[in-house]
């Protein structure tokens, strides 16, 4: 994911990653800093969106099963956010900042609010295996989170009372 002209990555080596997409670009590999906290591999990173309150952070998610929250100008770790029992597989920002998601191994999304110290709001529950992927969708006054699994299914949920809406089922193989 980048932010900008940046991208976060994270590894095998349990680091958090920020590039200037402009140097990858050129082929000079030379990251902008280094974030070291995780007990696994970091399987996960996206920016917070523009217009977000605080610094420029990332959020990671690990084979650790915690999320961290960095500051990338600093590249201090701002909180660990617990609550997965198993790997976190993805993280993601809503549009406007005011809620990160969580998908994991453990078969649940944590929706939590990044202005309450991440505290957990909604943990989602309807896959039947790991939680691969997910995205906030912006419209109709409310948006959406849509969740892919190894389940091959693509769950739609609406975040006025974080109910399943959608169920699609049209995969052969996992998503």
């Amino acid at each position: 994911p980048s932010r900008r002209g940046r991208v976060a990555t994270g590894g095998g080596d349990n680091n958090v990653k920020v590039w200037w997409t402009k140097d990858l670009a050129e082929g000079k590999a030379k990251e902008q800093c280094v974030m070291n906290g995780h007990d696994g591999d970091v399987v996960a990173a996206c920016f917070s969106p523009p217009g977000a309150r605080g610094p420029l952070s990332v959020a990671s998610g690990s084979e650790d099963k915690h999320i961290r929250l960095w500051d990338v100008a600093r590249e201090d770790c701002l909180q660990t956010v617990i609550g997965h029992t198993s790997e976190v597989c993805c993280v993601q920002y809503s549009p406007e900042g005011d809620l990160l998601a969580s998908g994991s191994s453990d078969r649940t999304v944590r929706v939590t609010d990044p202005r309450q110290r991440h505290r957990c709001i909604q943990t989602l529950q309807g896959h039947s295996a790991s939680v691969y992927s997910l995205a906030f969708r912006r419209g109709a006054g409310y948006g959406m989170l849509a969740t892919a699994s190894q389940d091959c299914t693509v769950l739609l949920w609406d975040p006025r009372m974080w109910r399943c809406c959608r169920r699609i089922s049209s995969h052969v193989g996992e998503v």
